[in-house]
């Protein structure tokens, strides 16, 4: 069955009619809102995930997500062995489809949406690594989830995402923003075409972008390079299929990209590595089953896989290593099981 952006959002809504219509289950943390006043969830159990994942000095950092019955704000960090729960005095607002990513050895987290049918937002925050902080830059990326982002050059590079303002007449965007310190500025570039749901991660002095969901569900299968000051089509001999809602992350001098889903929604549990020319299919003898809407940072050498949404829309909670050739399974409680996260390496 194919996945629209609307038909995604329509699905999911539909917990309003149990959970409330802003998505929050009973007993769920559910932030301060927009002025971050609100305490953390408490919940957490053995051997469930997911959320969004980002990297940070004391290890990977994830906030939030989607229960299947509501939205998170919980923060956990995971420091190449377990995880532990965070409680900061501030966080945002439960949310899923955030986009995160490291700067200057802080965390910024962006947009995402706030309740399961919406509203899409467009605030940021920054981890400090004991609480978040709401920023208010002058200029800021039109509200958006599922945005593709990543760290080059010291700088962040956010790219397109669904978005709920029909103006442009599409449910999903291709713009292009370089967030330089505390400001963001819009890049007047040509790029790729309008998605959600690519993956990104940074390669040396690129960062690569593949497929993602073109709005109507048609899963893309291009690749994409941005060197900080344009984006440049790359015709790799080989190349996974088409595919949205990947995971991708930068290890042993390639970037890995695992799962997602198919143009008819069918989830992937397929691996693959980009080496700056060409993608190469992995074959290891043990894989996660196959998901869509996981996170997937670098940690020490390893791209550490967490949740996200398996066969048959089950929820996932378990954690992985990729260690450049080898995936392991690693045994550690954690958060609750959850999908849709945002992810950025170190």
């Amino acid at each position: 069955m194919k996945r629209t952006w609307l038909g995604l959002v329509g699905i999911i809504g539909a917990v309003c009619s149990t959970v409330g219509c802003d998505g929050r289950p009973v007993g769920v943390g559910t932030g301060g809102g927009g002025s971050g006043s609100g305490g953390a969830s408490s919940v957490g159990h053995s051997g469930d995930g997911g959320g969004t994942v980002i990297a940070s000095s004391s290890g990977l950092v994830l906030f939030g997500g989607d229960t299947g019955v509501g939205l998170l704000n919980d923060t956990w960090v995971w420091n190449g062995s377990s995880w532990s729960q965070e409680l900061p005095p501030h966080a945002p607002a439960a949310r899923w489809g955030a986009s995160a990513a490291g700067l200057d050895g802080r965390i910024v987290l962006f947009g995402g949406s706030e309740g399961s049918a919406g509203p899409y937002v467009n605030d940021d925050w920054e981890w400090n690594g004991t609480s978040w902080v709401e920023q208010h830059p002058a200029l800021s990326p039109p509200l958006r989830m599922n945005g593709s982002i990543a760290t080059l050059g010291g700088k962040i590079v956010l790219f397109g995402g669904a978005t709920t303002d029909l103006s442009a007449g599409s449910t999903v965007r291709g713009d292009t923003w370089v967030r330089d310190g505390a400001t963001w500025t819009e890049q007047q570039v040509t790029g790729p075409s309008r998605r959600g749901g690519a993956a990104m991660a940074t390669l040396g002095n690129r960062t690569v972008l593949f497929g993602g969901d073109d709005g109507t569900g048609a899963a893309l299968g291009d690749t994409w390079l941005w060197d900080g000051q344009s984006w440049t089509e790359a015709h790799p001999s080989s190349s996974p299929p088409a595919r949205y809602w990947a995971a991708a992350a930068s290890v042993g001098g390639m970037v890995i990209l695992f799962g997602g889903f198919d143009g008819r929604g069918n989830s992937l549990d397929d691996t693959w590595t980009w080496d700056g020319i060409n993608w190469t299919q992995q074959h290891p003898a043990k894989s996660p089953s196959a998901r869509a809407f996981s996170g997937m940072a670098t940690l020490d050498d390893r791209a550490v896989l967490f949740g996200g949404e398996g066969q048959g829309a089950a929820l996932l909670g378990d954690t992985w290593s990729w260690d450049g050739a080898t995936w392991t399974q690693v045994s550690a409680s954690g958060p609750m099981r959850r999908q849709n996260p945002s992810l950025a390496g170190p």
